[in-house]
């Protein structure tokens, strides 16, 4: 298996869903090459970091939501500066 193969695929081999020879040709390869071996490294520390997110209890609830929204609609948008000023 060629890292243009790999690579694609690392995702879905993470969450255990390729399977079968795919499965084992992946697996095969990533003992093998240390450059997609380190993509499924940091691909699972991203997810430990996402799982070990700490959102401070904080809640949206559907008051503050409908505060945030009516500020939004209320505020003009404002124009980008065009190119060169």
């Amino acid at each position: 298996m060629r890292c243009e193969d790999c690579l694609p695929l690392i995702e879905e081999y993470f969450d255990g869903e390729v399977t079968g020879q795919a499965g084992e040709h992946i697996g095969a390869h990533l003992a093998a090459c240390t450059d997609c071996s380190a993509a499924l490294d940091a691909l699972s520390f991203e997810q430990e970091i996402y799982a070990r997110y700490d959102r401070g209890g904080l809640e949206v609830t559907p008051d503050l939501w409908a505060r945030v929204s009516a500020e939004i609609a209320r505020t003009p948008p404002t124009e980008a500066p065009a190119e060169g000023r």
